[in-house]
């Protein structure tokens, strides 16, 4: 059931309408793959989203605050459905996305205009955390000259597109702005 500060705060910022016909939230069994596939649970917020919740959107245009200079407005959160080769579901997001991430992080929700994810720590301090990684500030290139001289890119270094957002997923929500149109 999802906690009552963050329904309260999504019908604050105008509702969340599903991307189809339908909401499509992630049922118990793709919880599952997803836990097996990190290792560790759901923080208890983000899963009562996501169980409610799936292959939504905001009604209204929101936004995001990276830093004190830097905004971004939300897409669409990952859910389900038939499709898994769909942009919204879940094992696209993980397929395509998470290789190019901190191995701890999962992407919860596409930024409009896809510059970015908005993802959420599963393991070690990152656990529960709010994050946004920045597509554009890749650090592929550099990955690709630690394998050519047989050495491991070094976890740390994939922080360097990636800015903490929230300590839980639920102050993550209370962060967000409707914009005035």
């Amino acid at each position: 059931m999802l906690n009552a500060i963050i329904a309260n705060q999504i019908s604050a910022l105008g509702g969340l309408m599903p991307r189809g016909t339908a909401f499509s939230p992630l049922g118990d069994q793709e919880i599952s793959e997803i836990e097996s596939a990190f290792g560790s649970s759901l923080p208890t917020d983000y899963r009562s989203f996501v169980s409610e919740y799936g292959d939504g959107t905001f009604i209204n245009l929101i936004r995001c605050d990276v830093t004190s200079t830097r905004l971004v407005y939300l897409g669409v959160f990952y859910g389900s459905g038939a499709d898994e080769n769909s942009p919204s579901h879940f094992k696209w997001a993980m397929k395509m996305l998470c290789y190019r991430m901190p191995s701890m992080l999962m992407p919860i929700a596409d930024t409009a205009g896809g510059e970015g994810q908005i993802c959420i720590g599963m393991s070690g301090d990152e656990s529960g955390k709010v994050y946004y990684w920045d597509r554009a500030e890749g650090w592929e290139g550099e990955a690709d000259d630690f394998r050519k001289q047989g050495k491991t890119y070094p976890e740390h270094l994939k922080f360097q597109n990636v800015t903490l957002l929230a300590d839980t997923f639920e102050r993550f929500i209370l962060s967000l702005v409707a914009e005035e149109e």
